[in-house]
């Protein structure tokens, strides 16, 4: 609601919230204040919904050619709709929307797109990660290795990459934040456990798979089961696996490993911890939770042959799956209020009662949740 109240006020597009630009999300708000209020609600679920079916069909156009099979190649996309991680901060969130950003801003720059339609779904990827999020920033290096090994026409994406970067650049406030490494790097093994649980099990197991894990062996032995796990994909699946197709598996893993650690640099220790809980800040682990299944998958599916393989196929498939049902409860702090349409409707109603007042501050914050947070609507606009 920080974007629909700017929206609602002298909107600027370029202006910076906790430090750094979220474009995307004020344009979203901005087209929101265009329709009627009590549609508000209803129409950011469904531009998030819409922005993650475009991601879907991005992953597949990049990671589809390094799959065995378009089966394959569709399940490696499908966990951009299906991952259950971070239900509770990313439904029909735009604030949030900007780690499918980052996703799609990576997947823009290592894919090569060879039509205008796959060019311009990049672009809108590309440019939405950069100009919404400084973790895109760290791709900097991508795009100019793009820029350089790519031929012909295919450089247009990755060169459209530096104009945002330098806007973005030009603009950031990079004093917002403070560095937390110190902290994590005084407890390694906290600190290792933690990572490989919110980067490997909570990616591969779900919140909840993780969490049981965490609870009846501890962090440690968990992270360790899950690091065998991963090492008998790999097993199985390299040596089978085209140059290529490795190539690009590395380069998620790669990616997912080094958003994370860039996120928590900013975070404090207990927040990260697994022993605090691993559904707090569940949100650190979606990019993860895309790019390290969709890795895997690919390289599964030129595996064949012994029934080791194939076990180990099946036991994988069978987790993701299960994991990511369990973990597919929907937004649980939605459903504790206040209702939007309701809360349009009591402003409508004192507006209406003191035709004095230009504007009110709602609370809208649900039920349990730690952080108070308000919306300031003008009374113009919740009376038409």
């Amino acid at each position: 609601m920080i974007f629909l109240t700017d929206a609602l006020q002298d909107n600027n597009l370029l202006a910076t919230y906790t430090g750094y630009l979220h474009v995307y999300p004020r344009i979203i708000a901005e087209l929101g204040t265009l329709l009627p209020p009590q549609y508000f609600s209803l129409y950011i679920a469904a531009a998030v919904a819409l922005i993650r079916v475009a991601l879907f069909f991005l992953l597949l156009g990049v990671l589809g050619p390094y799959a065995k099979t378009w089966r394959w190649g569709i399940a490696a996309a499908a966990t951009v709709l299906f991952i259950g991680s971070g239900q509770q901060e990313v439904l029909g969130n735009i604030t949030n929307l900007r780690w499918f950003l980052d996703i799609g801003a990576t997947l823009a720059l290592l894919g090569v797109f060879r039509s205008w339609g796959w060019r311009l779904l990049g672009l809108f990827f590309l440019w939405g990660g950069v100009l919404s999020d400084p973790l895109s920033l760290a791709l900097a290096p991508i795009a100019l290795w793009r820029v350089i090994t790519l031929r012909g026409s295919e450089r247009i994406l990755p060169t459209l990459y530096f104009p945002a970067f330098l806007l973005h650049v030009l603009i950031i406030d990079t004093d917002a934040r403070e560095s937390a490494l110190s902290s994590f790097l005084a407890v390694p093994v906290e600190f290792f456990s933690s990572i490989v649980v919110r980067v490997l099990t909570v990616p591969l197991l779900g919140e909840t798979g993780a969490t049981v894990g965490v609870m009846t062996t501890g962090a440690l032995i968990t992270a360790v089961m899950t690091l065998v796990l991963v090492a008998l994909v790999f097993l199985v699946s390299w040596k089978q696996s085209p140059l290529q197709t490795r190539l690009m598996a590395c380069l998620l893993f790669a990616a997912a490993f080094c958003f994370f650690l860039a996120t928590i640099n900013f975070a404090n220790l207990d927040a990260i911890s697994v022993s605090s809980g691993v559904a707090k800040v569940s949100r650190y682990s979606l990019m993860p939770a895309v790019l390290i299944p969709s890795a895997l998958l690919v390289l599964l599916s030129w595996a064949h042959g012994s029934w080791v393989t194939k076990t180990v196929k099946i036991a994988f498939c069978s987790l993701l799956i299960i994991g990511s049902g369990v973990d597919s409860r929907g937004d649980e702090w939605s459903t504790r209020g206040p209702e939007w349409n309701r809360t349009v409707s009591e402003v409508s109603d004192i507006c209406s009662t003191d035709t004095r007042l230009t504007s009110v501050t709602v609370q809208i914050t649900p039920e349990g949740t730690p952080k108070t947070w308000t919306a300031t609507l003008p009374c113009d606009w919740v009376r038409n």
